[in-house]
């Protein structure tokens, strides 16, 4: 399946201004100590796709984790795919300590402009000299999901458009896209509390569909946590379709966890 190959691609998450990962078996790393944040969203120490071509054996975590505690980071996250042996490497996991966090959804449908839904936003795309403006949306404060890092980091940045929802000229919501190729990448889908519920997103999914395809896109994806319902539920009205989910698994040094 075509929307399934890129979404393969789309996951080494590039909505963020992260290292570049390496290879490792069969899969992705990527090791960064100074970043010891407690979230995937906003920690880049991924261990991805590990075990999709059958390569993985039981000794390869332990390998793992020797990296990081030599490189000196605290924790990091296992991104489990589905594959034949994903049942091996999750009972592995939990040998080795590692603890279930949550699921990732990879959605995905054809880059093609569904029309605007019915709202009061107005959509634009934000130019770089307009970060003040995008900062009324995205704060730094209870930013555990790594958006307005992410999205003000990757202003302006080659392939990278983001769009801003406003009301009467007051900025309320924002999301971004990420062109590679014939790939479109929607991340990043923030609104403020006081606009949820009013249709900001829905106008953003579609207004970036729409960019996508003028740009010369023919698949587009999209991730959300499984404890997001209201996220799923606006990509699945935009027409995306699930493709997979990832299980998150989070390792942390023992001197590191809380009690």
């Amino acid at each position: 399946m075509g929307r399934a190959i890129a979404a393969r691609q789309a996951s080494l998450h590039p909505d963020r201004p992260w290292p570049a990962p390496r290879a490792i078996a069969d899969g992705t790393i990527v090791i960064d100590p100074a970043n010891d944040k407690q979230y995937p969203s906003v920690n880049p120490n991924h261990v991805e796709h590990l075990g999709t071509s059958g390569l993985a054996g039981r000794q390869i975590l332990a390998e793992i984790i020797d990296l990081y505690r030599t490189a000196g980071a605290s924790r990091f996250f296992f991104y489990l795919s589905p594959s034949g042996q994903a049942a091996d490497l999750e009972a592995w996991l939990g040998e080795y300590g590692f603890a279930k966090m949550t699921e990732l959804c990879m959605l995905g449908r054809p880059a093609q402009s569904i029309g605007r839904p019915e709202c009061d936003f107005d959509i634009c795309v934000s130019r770089p000299t307009q970060a003040d403006l995008l900062r009324q949306v995205v704060s730094d404060d209870g930013d555990e999901f790594g958006y307005a890092t992410a999205t003000l980091d990757m202003l302006g940045h080659p392939g990278f458009h983001t769009m801003i929802a406003t009301l009467n000229k007051i900025p309320a919501a924002c999301g971004s896209l990420y062109v590679h190729q014939n790939l479109a990448y929607l991340g990043n889908g923030t609104t403020l509390p006081e606009y949820r519920k009013r249709g900001a997103q829905s106008a953003l999914i579609a207004a970036r569909l729409g960019l996508a395809s003028a740009l010369g896109c023919t698949d587009a994806v999209s991730e959300t946590y499984s404890f997001l319902p209201s996220s799923y539920a606006n990509l699945e009205r935009a027409g995306f379709v699930e493709l997979y989910s990832r299980a998150i698994f989070r390792w942390e040094a023992p001197d590191s966890r809380r009690a």
